[in-house]
C-alpha cells in the first residue's frame, strides 16, 4: 500500500497542474480576443487635396489587405455622406489614390476612405472637409461671338434666318471695362448694332446686367430702338427692366436673359442669346 501511494499521488498532482494550465491556455474567449487585436485592419484618410474646381485629389492607407476584398473612397456634400456613393480604387494595395471629379465649383465636400471586409464590416477612416473653388470664367473684357435666338409660338426658340435665308443670329460683341473701374463695363456691337451701351460687372455672380431704355439702333419707321428686359411668364416686359448676361459653370458660355427691342409704336420680337469668346482676327 505505501508502494501504491508514494507513487500514485504524485502523479495525480501532476494531472491537476496540467488540466489548469490547458484550460487557462485554450479558453476561446482569450484566444479569440488576442487574434481580434492582432488583425484588425484599419484605414486611414492620409491626404485629401483640391484640384481645382471639379476635381480632389484623395490619398489612403490600409494597415494590411489580408481581410478586405474592396476600398476606395466616398465623396458628397453632406456631412454624414448620405448622398455619397462607394468609389472603388487600387485592390490590394496598401496604399491608394483616386482623383474624384465632375464636381461643382465653389461647393463644400466631404471625403473620408473605406474599405469592406471579408466578415461583411465596412471600415472608414476620419472624414476631411474641402472646398472646390469658383469654377473659372472666361475673361468678361474681350470679344464674343454670339448666336441670337427669336422665340416662335409654335417652335420655341430659333437661330434667326435673314430674309436671304442666312443665319442672321451671329454677330460679334465686345465688352470692356470703362476707364478706371473694375465693375462698369462698356458694351459694343449689342443686338449687332452698331451702338455702346453700358453694363455693370459683379464677379461674385459672374452676370452682367444691362439697364434697358439704352438706345441700341434706328429704325426706319418707328425710330429709336432700345432692348427691354422681357418677362415670358406674363408674355410682358419685365419689372425690373434688366437684361442679365449670366456666365455658366463647364463651358463659359455667357447666356443672356429674354429681351425685346422695344420702339414708339411697342415692340417686336422676344430674343435671348448665347456667346462665347472669339478667337478669330
Amino acid at each position: 500500500m505505501n508502494k501504491f501511494f508514494k507513487y500514485i499521488i504524485p502523479c495525480m498532482s501532476l494531472g491537476m497542474v496540467l488540466t489548469s494550465c490547458y484550460d487557462e491556455v485554450d479558453d476561446k474567449s482569450v484566444i479569440d480576443k488576442q487574434y481580434e487585436k492582432a488583425t484588425a485592419t484599419t484605414v486611414t484618410l492620409t491626404a485629401g487635396e483640391v484640384v481645382d474646381y471639379q476635381t480632389l485629389s484623395l490619398t489612403a492607407a490600409l494597415s494590411d489587405t489580408l481581410d478586405i476584398i474592396e476600398q476606395g473612397f466616398q465623396v458628397g456634400t453632406s456631412e454624414d455622406f448620405a448622398d455619397a456613393a462607394y468609389q472603388p480604387a487600387n485592390r490590394d494595395k496598401l496604399t491608394f489614390a483616386a482623383n474624384p471629379t465632375g464636381l461643382e465649383g465653389l461647393t463644400t465636400y466631404y471625403a473620408r476612405a473605406y474599405a469592406f471586409t471579408n466578415a461583411g464590416q465596412v471600415i472608414y477612416s476620419e472624414s476631411t472637409k474641402l472646398t472646390t473653388p469658383r469654377t473659372p470664367i472666361y475673361d468678361i473684357n474681350t470679344t464674343f461671338l454670339v448666336h441670337e435666338y427669336e422665340y416662335d409660338e409654335d417652335a420655341g426658340w430659333q437661330i434667326q434666318v435673314g430674309e436671304d435665308g442666312s443665319d442672321a443670329g451671329y454677330y460679334l460683341m465686345s465688352i470692356e471695362f470703362a476707364e478706371g473701374s473694375e465693375t462698369d463695363v462698356l458694351i459694343h456691337g449689342f443686338l449687332g448694332f452698331d451702338a455702346t451701351i453700358v453694363g455693370v460687372w459683379d464677379p461674385e455672380t459672374s452676370t452682367v446686367t444691362i439697364p434697358g431704355s439704352q438706345v441700341v439702333g434706328e429704325h426706319p419707321t418707328y425710330g429709336p430702338m432700345f432692348p427691354v428686359a422681357f418677362d415670358m411668364s406674363t408674355g410682358d416686359y419685365a419689372a425690373d427692366d434688366i437684361i442679365t448676361l449670366q456666365f455658366k459653370s463647364l463651358g463659359g458660355s455667357l447666356v443672356s436673359t429674354p429681351y425685346t427691342l422695344s420702339v414708339s409704336a411697342g415692340y417686336f420680337g422676344i430674343y435671348t442669346f448665347t456667346a462665347i469668346p472669339y478667337e478669330g482676327e
